[in-house]
């Protein structure tokens, strides 16, 4: 009896947790202020790879030659630091909680 009484006190505590995590539904101007945080990100991405395109037609040839030699090294440096194939498939994902953190 005292085993029925508290498991549906755990499950009425579970579906109440895990209704109050569910996101509600976002407002118009919620949608239309992500849509422009994305067009904001992305031409500032635009404007960054304008500028790096032009930092690097200004500069003299060797000084092109030298940059694009350390961009390869640190490439291939940061391939090295990378976790293997196996582990970025298979490892665990962290689960967010309520708050999305």
């Amino acid at each position: 009896m005292k085993f029925k009484i508290l498991s549906i006190i755990v499950l009425i505590i579970a579906a109440t947790t895990i209704s109050s995590c569910r996101s509600s539904r976002l407002t118009k101007e919620q949608r239309t202020a992500e849509k422009l945080e994305k067009q904001m990100i992305i031409a500032n991405e635009k404007a960054v790879k304008a500028y790096k395109a032009h930092h690097f037609s200004i500069q003299p040839d060797e000084t092109q030659k030298m940059m694009k030699a350390s961009k390869k090294h640190a490439r291939k440096i940061n391939r090295r630091k990378r976790h293997s194939f196996i582990d970025r498939v298979f490892r665990r994902k962290n689960s967010k909680n309520c708050s999305g953190i």
